[in-house]
């Protein structure tokens, strides 16, 4: 899994804890989310992208997301498939 939280992209060292939270419980769930890019957008905001196998996989990584304590909103730019 890759956190990616940048100073333009995390505001804030609770926008940096999101990702990491996040990004820890989508691994601990299933290890195919280990291919899974996080990106703290802002303190309740989480951008999902990169390449899982099937669209229930992309369901069950958004749901699995949104249960994340301070978790708001899910930009799923996640890719179903092999990206070409």
């Amino acid at each position: 899994m890759t956190l990616c939280v940048s100073p333009t992209q995390a505001r804030s060292d609770g926008d940096k804890e999101l990702g990491r939270r996040v990004g820890s419980y989508l691994r601990a769930q299933r290890p195919e989310f280990g291919s899974v890019k996080v990106e703290a957008v802002d303190e309740t905001v989480v951008r999902l992208s990169g390449p899982l196998a099937s669209f229930h996989a992309r369901q069950v990584a958004v749901a699995t997301a949104k249960r994340v304590a301070g978790v708001r909103r899910i930009i799923d730019d996640i890719v179903v498939g092999n990206p070409a």
